[in-house]
């Protein structure tokens, strides 16, 4: 069920996209993402990743099918990913220092973070617009013809 190997027609792909992409973009608009609590935003992404699954199974395998590499499917996410590891670092650290005594310490350091994370989040948005435009041209990429690594060409076949 739940395999990156293979191949998916572009019609069967574009099809199955819109009913694909409803589940991810329903859960991530009704979710609460400033919550501050570290674990609940771990099991906010684990469900995130879930619900996109089949997304990323299926764009896996229409980039198979292009003779593209399956893996540039989850490379649109990569940025969100870095982006929370680095919230996390800043929000732990920014703990330990408030522990530790704080005082001017913590505020200059608290405002050297914002001036990196600010710009890190304008250049991670820039990368995921062009990663997704990337794959999603990738998409539009007709059969490549005959069998490659991931199978039969699903159009010859038939």
């Amino acid at each position: 069920m739940f395999r990156f190997k293979g191949r998916v027609a572009r019609k069967a792909y574009w099809q199955f996209l819109p009913i694909a992409l409803l589940p991810p973009v329903l859960y991530a608009s009704q979710v609460d993402w400033l919550e501050v609590h570290p674990w609940h935003g771990m099991a906010k992404l684990a469900v995130l990743f879930v619900t996109a699954l089949p997304l990323l199974l299926a764009t896996s395998r229409r980039l198979n099918d292009a003779g593209f590499d399956g893996v540039q499917a989850f490379y649109p996410f990569a940025p969100f990913v870095i982006l929370w590891l680095g919230y996390q670092v800043f929000l732990w650290a920014g703990l330990a220092i408030g522990l530790v005594g704080g005082g001017l310490i913590a505020l200059l350091l608290w405002f050297v973070a914002a001036l990196i994370l600010i710009p890190l989040h304008l250049i991670m948005l820039f990368v995921t617009l062009m990663t997704t435009a990337t794959v999603l041209g990738q998409t539009l990429v007709a059969s490549e013809p005959g069998t490659n690594a991931n199978g039969p060409n699903l159009r010859e076949v038939l």
